[in-house]
């Protein structure tokens, strides 16, 4: 009778899916192309082992939505609160703009369950300052560079 439970368990964990995982070459070329264009002295190689340990840092936001991406880090001091700063933010064509801009609502939500005062936003994005401000910006303030998060105003 143990044996026969012990093989039903065994069963069990064998069928368990592990968690996905953002892998960099599921993205494809197209982003390290982009990359690359910007951060010419690296070799493709550094750019994908970078992006490799970015997605496995806590301290960075790596999605991606059907043909675009997005990364951001979180910047902490013992002696301030957090803040959030975009790295990139790419679409792979024109029509995928849309996507890309939507995650700005991700970035944001992870910004706030940081209690970060500040997202920076614009350093190297697709999307057009007026499409972020719609996804992330406040009624009262427009998007400049810097977005400030609910209760942080200067």
């Amino acid at each position: 009778m143990a044996l026969a439970m012990k093989e039903i368990d065994e069963t069990a964990v064998q069928e368990k899916a592990p968690p996905p995982v953002v892998r960099i070459d599921d993205i494809g070329v197209w982003m390290i192309e982009r990359l690359r264009g910007r951060y010419s002295q690296h070799s493709d190689r550094m750019l994908k082992a970078w992006l490799n340990s970015c997605t496995n840092d806590n301290e960075c936001l790596f999605l991606r939505a059907a043909g675009a991406v997005v990364m951001a880090v979180v910047h902490r001091s013992f002696l301030s609160p957090p803040w959030v700063e975009e790295v990139f933010c790419l679409a792979q064509t024109e029509p995928d703009k849309q996507h890309a801009c939507g995650l700005y609502t991700d970035v944001r939500t992870w910004a706030m369950g940081l209690n970060a005062t500040h997202i920076i936003v614009e350093r190297f994005s697709d999307v057009e300052r007026a499409d972020i401000s719609l996804e992330i910006g406040t009624p009262k303030r427009e998007v400049r560079s810097v977005v400030y998060l609910p209760g942080h105003a200067p």
